[in-house]
């Protein structure tokens, strides 16, 4: 470990790279101070790809450090020209025009190599369940996922299911039906589901017509059957 003035540098090649930006630092003031200390945060960006050779090329990954758009970019990294070609983004992201308003994480893959425009589009799914903690059942409850469906037709319907996928199953199959009908009576309905596969609505644009479905999860006790039952 080598003390520079105070601050601990470990003496390996990133910190060598950057060592000269520490020592000048500790003679300059004011406005130039901060113009090495924005230099300093490009070197450490950059340093922060990742790298990874390959016979057509090192594969790059590099941060996207957006407050809006938020990921991480893939390039193939052409040497004799100095030139990076995006293979694919992943980012999270809140203006998707097709998509509730609220956070998805999506990936972009550029499958045309000298096309600009992405060509496939994954939007990922189960996030929410991904970082959700596993609770222990308590003893003498039951899970149970209630559906609530408001229509322009009917009050409020509720149907209760033992599963998510039971309840998003049968949600998919009403839409599918609602769509079919809709369509043979010469409209063009729009069908959506957020990402947590929580929400869905079938509805006509410009028009009263629409159906919305939520899914809540809830507990509710079971019944202990009593001595002599």
């Amino acid at each position: 470990m080598t003390a520079i003035k105070g601050v601990a540098v470990r003496p390996n090649a990133v910190m060598r790279r950057m060592r000269c930006l520490f020592f000048v630092v500790f003679y300059l003031k004011g406005e130039d101070i901060m113009d090495i200390a924005e230099t300093t945060k490009i070197v450490v960006e950059k340093v922060a790809d990742i790298l990874v050779e390959t016979p057509m090329g090192d594969l790059t990954v590099r941060p996207v450090h957006s407050e809006d758009y938020p990921g991480i970019e893939v390039f193939l990294r052409r040497e004799d020209t100095d030139q990076d070609l995006l293979l694919a983004l992943v980012e999270c992201v809140r203006d998707e025009t097709d998509l509730p308003e609220e956070p998805n994480l999506i990936t972009r893959v550029y499958g045309q190599a000298m096309d600009a425009e992405y060509t496939t589009r994954v939007v990922h799914e189960g996030i929410e369940d991904f970082f959700k903690v596993e609770e222990p059942e308590d003893k003498g409850t039951q899970t149970v996922f209630i559906v609530a469906l408001e229509s322009h037709e009917d009050p409020t319907a509720i149907e209760a299911f033992s599963s998510k996928e039971q309840a998003v199953a049968a949600i998919r199959s009403a839409m599918d039906a609602c769509v079919a009908d809709l369509k043979m009576d010469g409209d063009d309905p729009i069908a959506l589901e957020n990402a947590a596969k929580t929400g869905f609505s079938v509805y006509v644009p410009d028009s009263s017509i629409r159906w919305d479905w939520v899914i809540h999860e809830t507990k509710i006790q079971e019944e202990v059957p009593t001595e002599g039952n």
